[in-house]
Order: C-alpha cells, then structure tokens, then sequence
C-alpha cells in the first residue's frame, strides 16, 4: 500500500501552481475504490475542504467536507452518517438555548423537558400517564425520575425493588432496597417499605403499610390506616393508634402505647410507662408492671413499684381507679365505680405551696384550717349493709352516729335521749341536802349547776 506524504507551502505567490500541482498529483494517485491510502499531509497554509453530496458509507468513512447548505458547518463522515462538527466546540448544538445535548444516533440532540436553567435549576419534565416506565430494572445503584409515573429514585437495590411494578405514583425512594409502591407513598433508609397510600417510611426496616400512615425507627411497622409507630419495634396495627418506644402495641382503635413493652389492645385506649396493659374499652394503665382487663371500661390502674411483681396487679371493675403502691403481686380490684388506694397512705393540704408533705395517718388532712363534710342522710338512708366504724350524720336526729358493735349509737352523749325531762320538784326541795345540784333553766334549753347545799352531820 503506498503512502504520499506532500510538503507544500501555499504562500500568496506560488498558490496557483501548488493547486494546480495538487489537483493533478491528486489524480494520477487516486486509489482504486476497494484501497486504503495512508496520507500524511502538512502544509504551511490553509487547505480548503470541497463539498460533496456523496451520501456517507463505511468506504468514505474519515472523510470531511464544507457543508455550504447548512450554514457553512464541516461534516464528518461516521462510516454511516455525516455528523456536523465545529471548531473547538464538538458541533453545532441542538434544539433551544439551556436545552442540555445528549447524544441521539451519533448526533447532537436536545428537548425541551432538558435543561440546565441559567439561575442553576435543572429541569426535567415530561408527562404523566400512570404507567411505570424505568430506564433500567433489576439490582445495581442509580438515581432517576420516571416522568410517566412522577417517581423519584435514588440509591442502592438488590432486586426488583424499582422495577416497573414497585413504583407508586408520586413516589419517593432513597436510600438501600427501599420500596415506596403506592400512591404518594415515601420510603428512605435501609430495607424500608412503604406500601400504603400516602405513607412514609423511614429508618431501618421500618413497614408502613396502612394508608396515611407513618413508620419510623427500626422494624416499627404502621399496619392500620392512620396510624403511627415511632421508635424500636413499634406495632400501630389498630386504625387511628399510635405507638412509640421500644416493643410497644397498639392494636385498639384510636389506641396509644408508650414507653416500653406496653400494650393498648382495646378501642381508644392508652398504656404507658413499662409493661402496662389497657385491655378495657377507654381504659388506661400507666406506670410499671399494672393490668386494666377486658373488663375494666373506662377504668385506670396505676403502678407504683419498684421491684417486678410476679403476677401483675389488676383493675377489672368498670370504672374504677386503682392505685397500686408497692409490689401487690395477684391483686385484682375488681370493685366497680370505685377509688382504691393500695399499700400507701394519702395527705391533704389545701395551701399553696404545700408543707405538709407526710401523712401522719392514712389520711391526713391536718394542715386544713377548713372542714370535713360526711355523709348525710336520714334515719332510713342507712347504709344497708353496714360495718363497724361507719360514721355519718343522721339528718333525722340532728346528731352524728357511729356504727359500733353491731348498733347504730349517737356520737355525742353516749347514745341518750336528746329531750330533756320534765322536772316537777324545785331546788328548795333539796334544801339542807348539801352538796352541788342541776337545775334546768325555764325554757328546757340548757343545764346548769346550782349553790351547793350544805349536807347536815351526824
């Protein structure tokens, strides 16, 4: 294969007989159509490239021209197709001002839902059709908008976890084998899952799958529409419930758990603190290892204790408020309707601030300058089933009573009559008698103790 080399200097005055020159050296060297020639050609001039309408195919493919139909640009020959080339710029670009170029069958392309705006937004727009459309499925990392779905995604996956049929409209997806398949839904961290409409997902392995629900922490999972469950294996599967902390359920309607292993199982209830369980519809259970059963509607228990009970104290009357201070293993309170306060005592003091912070008795009220109310009733609204120690005021008698072995007895005077009797004799009577004698006045409203009587000796 032969090799021309040509060292020409088209200077102004020797142009025309070096072209000439060329033009004939350029003939009686042409090749046949199936050679290669390998030229090497410098010059101390310019060269002038022609234009040809020869379409571009593998046997020209290097060639060049001057494309004067196109505005005066310089074509290369690919082998396939001519690319338009520019002086130190790669090519005249495509498509309007800020619309980023991207390579289209080996030429420069541009579209209007590309670009690099000149404030340094970057666009990317298209048309939403609700049928997903992912530029690559399977394992590997990327980052990509799907248009047609209005999705986002970017990160790390092992699978299948955005592919065509993983991607919610709307949706958000960051982080390693995050999944957000649903409406609206949003998914970020490690492993998180958010399959419920407009819910979010995040932090480690977390699961919303309810709709509008939210899960967040690690393996916290929002299974019931509207629900929350924040914290280290936080379960909100009831509709409405909220659950945070560590192992804590709330499986009731509109139910909470807080704390740790604390459990909400019944409709708009709440468990707090550590190891409570609020089983009964509205029913509460707060502080440490206390129970308000299935049966305890409406009911609170409270646990004050800090040592763990082998058996946990419970509330299972109906609206009933029970206290537990101490370690009360096995009690159940089952009393309806009632205020217990077990293992402690209680003081009052109405002052603000308070000093009187001891109880001196299992209910002191001491530090009051005010009063007591008791019960009050008549006669016949005596408790039915009485016990000693009762006290009330009987309206009836205008008296306090005491219920004592056995009998209803008036507090003041030892149980006599009230009446006074009626006296017929006169203190001279006892004239001479000695001593000290009671008189009543005329009214019979009052007694009193008269001069005293001189008692005779002997």
């Amino acid at each position: 294969m032969g090799r021309l080399r040509m060292m020409m200097d088209f200077t102004p005055v020797r142009a025309g007989f070096w072209s000439l020159l060329v033009l004939l050296l350029s003939v009686a060297f042409s090749p046949a159509a199936n050679a290669q020639v390998d030229t090497d050609l410098s010059t101390g001039g310019g060269v002038r490239i022609g234009w040809t309408a020869d379409t571009c195919a593998a046997g020209i493919a290097g060639a060049i021209r001057y494309n004067s139909a196109s505005s005066g640009t310089v074509d290369l020959c690919n082998g396939s197709n001519w690319i338009t080339v520019g002086p130190g710029s790669g090519g005249t670009p495509a498509g309007a001002t800020r619309e980023i170029q991207f390579n289209s069958g080996g030429a420069f392309a541009a579209s209007s839902n590309f670009k690099y705006m000149a404030d340094g937004d970057f666009l990317l727009a298209g048309t939403f059709t609700g049928t997903a459309s992912v530029p690559v499925t399977g394992a590997g990392t990327r980052m990509f908008f799907d248009t047609q779905k209005g999705a986002f995604r970017a990160g790390r996956v092992t699978g299948t976890q955005w592919d065509n049929a993983n991607i919610g409209d709307l949706s958000v997806a960051i982080g390693d084998n995050t999944v957000a398949s649903n409406t609206s839904s949003v998914a970020m961290g490690w492993t998180t899952t958010a399959s419920g409409q407009y819910s979010t997902a995040m932090g480690n392995a977390t699961t919303a799958s309810g709709h509008f629900s939210t899960a967040m922490g690690t393996w916290a999972t929002s299974s019931g529409d509207y629900s929350v469950a924040m914290g280290d294996n936080a379960v909100s599967s009831g509709s409405k419930s909220v659950a945070m902390g560590t192992f804590t359920t709330a499986s009731g309607v509109a139910s909470t758990a807080m704390g740790a292993s604390t459990t909400a199982s019944s409709n708009y209830s709440t468990a707090m603190g550590g190891y409570t369980i609020a089983a009964g519809d509205y029913g509460m259970a707060a502080g440490r290892e206390v129970n308000v059963t299935a049966t305890g509607d409406g009911s609170f228990g409270f646990g004050l204790t800090t040592t763990s009970p082998a058996t946990d104290p419970q509330v299972s009357g109906a609206q009933s408020f029970g206290i537990f201070m101490g370690n009360h293993s096995g009690v159940n309170f089952s009393s309806a309707n009632t205020m217990g306060l077990f293992g402690g005592k209680m003081v009052i003091d109405p002052a603000v601030p308070a000093t009187q912070l001891t109880a001196r008795g299992v209910i002191d009220a001491g530090a009051a300058t005010d009063a007591i109310v008791f019960p009050s009733g008549t006669t016949a609204q005596r408790p039915g089933t009485p016990v000693n120690g009762m006290t009330r005021y009987n309206s009836t008698t205008s008296k306090f009573e005491a219920y004592q072995a056995g009998a209803w007895v008036d507090m003041i005077g030892g149980g006599g009559s009230s009446t006074f009797l009626s006296l017929t004799d006169t203190p001279a009577t006892y004239a001479g008698a000695g001593g000290y004698f009671l008189k009543v006045n005329s009214g019979a409203t009052a007694v009193a103790r008269a001069s005293p009587i001189t008692v005779p000796t002997g």
